[in-house]
C-alpha cells in the first residue's frame, strides 16, 4: 500500500521514525525475513560480486543477515565509514561482523585501514537506507547528505536498491536537485 502524503523532508523523517518506533519485535522480524529473502532472490543481489551495504541501525531493515550471507557467498562485502559529516563516507570492505564497533553515532563500523577502502568503480550493488522512498526513486535520508554525495561517485551500471518497510513507501516524496534516486526499493 503506498500512502499519499504531502510533507517536506523533516516531517516525514519524523513521522517514519515514529512508525519505526512502534514495531514491535515479532512484526520487524517477520518484516526482515520478507525482505531479506526477496534481497537474496534477486538477480541483482546475485550477479553482483562487489557489494556496499549499510549496517543497520536501530529499526532500520536488518542488514546483518544479508552481510553475512554476501560473504558466505563469496562476495566482497563493504560497509560505510563515515569520516565526517563534510567529508562523508567510504565504503570498507569486510570479512566479518564480529571486527565492527560503534562509531560515535552508535552504527557499527569496521576499522579504516587504507588497504580495505573499496573504489567506488568497483561496487556492483549498493543496498541504500533510508527513511522514506517513492516509486520513481525519489529517496529521504536522515538528513546529512553522506549517501548522495557518495552514490554519485559510481559507475552508472552500478544498482542502487533501498531496502525498506511497506510504510516507509510514500505516494512521492520530495527531491532537491542533489538528491540521487534509487534505481529500486525492496519492502516487505
Amino acid at each position: 500500500m503506498v500512502m499519499k502524503m504531502k510533507m517536506n523532508k523533516k516531517a516525514i523523517r519524523k513521522e517514519i521514525l515514529k512508525k519505526l518506533a512502534d514495531l514491535t519485535s515479532e512484526e520487524k522480524l517477520a518484516k526482515d525475513q520478507v525482505i531479506f529473502s526477496k534481497v537474496i532472490e534477486s538477480s541483482h543481489y546475485k550477479e553482483s560480486e562487489n557489494i556496499f551495504v549499510f549496517v543497520s541501525y536501530n529499526k532500520e531493515v536488518d542488514t546483518h543477515r544479508i552481510i553475512n550471507h554476501a560473504l558466505q557467498q563469496g562476495k566482497k562485502v563493504s560497509v560505510p565509514v563515515i569520516l565526517s559529516i563534510k567529508e562523508g563516507m567510504v565504503a570498507v570492505s569486510i570479512d566479518n561482523l564480529q571486527d565492527l564497533k560503534k562509531n560515535k553515532y552508535g552504527i557499527l563500523e569496521p576499522p579504516l585501514i587504507d588497504t580495505n577502502i573499496t573504489a567506488p568503480q568497483d561496487i556492483d550493488l549498493v543496498l541504500v537506507p533510508g527513511a522514506a522512498f517513492d516509486g520513481k526513486g525519489g529517496r529521504v535520508g536522515y538528513g546529512a547528505g553522506m549517501y548522495d554525495r557518495y552514490l554519485v561517485q559510481l559507475r552508472s551500471s552500478t544498482k542502487k536498491i533501498a531496502l525498506g518497510y511497506s510504510f516507509q513507501l510514500l505516494g512521492q516524496v520530495p527531491m532537491e536537485p542533489l538528491d540521487v534516486r534509487v534505481d529500486g526499493i525492496i519492502t516487505d
